[in-house]
């Protein structure tokens, strides 16, 4: 009976960590594509033509999106850009 939640718990990690990976795949795939294109600290250029339907539309924003957490936790939030219209007198 243990024996079947330990191994029932470790395939739960598995297809957790297998999911995680296809995400991370999913979301270079936009990004290398062009469809989706992050610049930390300023925007996120989401490709919008008249073949993006719905869908793939929330896809390419979720790829922003999970570029700018990644963004995030590898500058702890504290990386500032400057804005440089301002400092363009």
């Amino acid at each position: 009976m243990v024996g079947a939640i330990v191994s029932a718990f470790a395939m739960n990690q598995k297809l957790n960590h297998i999911n995680h990976e296809v995400e991370r795949v999913q979301v270079e795939s936009i990004v290398s594509s062009g469809k989706a294109i992050y610049m930390p600290g300023s925007v996120c250029v989401i490709k919008a033509t008249s073949d993006i339907d719905q869908v793939k539309m929330r896809e390419f924003a979720a790829a922003c999106i999970k570029s700018h957490e990644d963004w995030l936790l590898i500058n702890n939030g504290n990386a500032i850009y400057s804005d440089a219209v301002k400092e363009i007198p």
